[in-house]
């Protein structure tokens, strides 16, 4: 198999640490062409679980997500910092092109495509890869343990009936989706949805109460928020708040999906605030961001009218700063918040706040 491979292909490793902006990436993350990694290198430079079987995966799909700025930090968080010179960290679909397995302690690894002995991957499967082994690069050598084969749409739904009839053999879901939806996007709005926040239908919202809880989401029209606006509304019939920017990503909220009974563009409130300040004397961010806090204020008012509601049940936040901090002031009691996320603070340098925390 190795044969009928090339012999380079394409490596995105962490150049730099950024402080601020990643700009330019060519900078902080640049594109090298290296040779394929080999059964030989790997047997080198692992010492643990080296009788183990190996994949040699294909990257089909790269996952670009949020989460990655904060791995390229030093500052200390769910998951190590990315080192400077290694393979980014992202999540990958990919497919099987050659399987090592290790027959004893002492062999040689040898490439094969029989799995009835060692293995359950056979070459030509399509894989997941959300591990910290391969990341973005061509190709990877990793632990078959690492990986999770993409089942198909037929074996996910157990051959069972769809609404009333049999699923067609034909029909098939995109590879994307299980970077998405169907992977740790999904998972992510799953649990932070259902089992945080813990939306109740209205028939369960309180004795003699038939009304649906009211949701705020910010950064509603990203991944993971889209998904939460959506379970939110037609699962669980929520009365949905959005919070997005820009006229495009509100209106796919609005009118495409369906899933938001009010759009709040925070990026025309902040252009407009911005836009009021520019040549006066106090023009310093502290200023700016108090505001800004005013302004969503008051969209949050509007919002909680239109909707017919007094106030927030649940908060989904993915955001952080004042979006966080100003919808805590408009929630029931009783309300539930999920922090999913801080986007709004993900390119400020953390490391000397981190460095400067105290041992105890």
């Amino acid at each position: 198999m190795e044969s009928s491979l090339p012999q380079y292909h394409k490596v995105v490793r962490l150049a730099h640490r950024p402080t601020g902006k990643i700009d330019p990436p060519s900078r902080f993350l640049p594109v090298s062409t290296e040779p394929i990694p080999t059964i030989q290198n790997y047997s080198k430079s692992t010492a643990q679980h080296e009788t183990e079987t190996k994949v040699l995966v294909h990257r089909l799909y790269l996952s670009l997500d949020p989460a990655m700025r904060g791995w390229m930090s030093s500052a200390k968080s769910y998951l190590p910092p990315v080192p400077i010179g290694e393979v980014m960290r992202g999540a990958t679909i990919g497919e099987v092109v050659a399987i090592y397995h290790d027959e004893s302690p002492r062999s040689d690894f040898n490439e094969t495509t029989d799995t009835s002995k060692k293995g359950k991957l056979k070459i030509g499967d399509i894989v997941s890869d959300f591990s910290n082994v391969g990341g973005w690069q061509e190709y990877a050598l990793v632990p078959e343990r690492s990986v999770r084969k993409v089942e198909t749409l037929a074996r996910l739904a157990g051959n069972s009936t769809v609404r009333g009839g049999s699923l067609p053999p034909s029909v098939e879901l995109p590879l994307p989706i299980h970077l998405s939806i169907l992977g740790t996007t999904g998972l992510t709005a799953y649990f932070g949805l259902i089992d945080v926040c813990s939306p109740k239908p209205p028939y369960q919202s309180g004795p003699g109460n038939h009304h649906p809880e009211t949701i705020l989401v910010t950064a509603a029209a990203g991944a993971v928020g889209s998904i939460v606006c959506q379970v939110a509304k037609f699962v669980y019939g929520c009365k949905v708040v959005g919070v997005a920017g820009g006229p495009r990503k509100c209106s796919w909220l609005k009118d495409e999906l369906k899933c938001c009974d009010v759009v709040i563009d925070y990026r025309d409130m902040e252009s407009a605030v911005e836009g009021n300040v520019t040549g006066k004397i106090e023009t310093d961010a502290s200023m700016i961001y108090v505001q800004k806090a005013q302004q969503y204020q008051k969209l949050l008012r509007q919002a909680l009218k239109q909707v017919g509601s007094k106030g927030f049940d649940m908060m989904f936040d993915n955001v952080g700063g004042y979006q966080l901090n100003e919808t805590l002031y408009r929630l029931n009691p009783h309300s539930r918040v999920a922090l999913c996320g801080a986007i709004s603070g993900y390119n400020v340098d953390m490391t000397s706040l981190s460095q400067q925390q105290s041992p105890n």
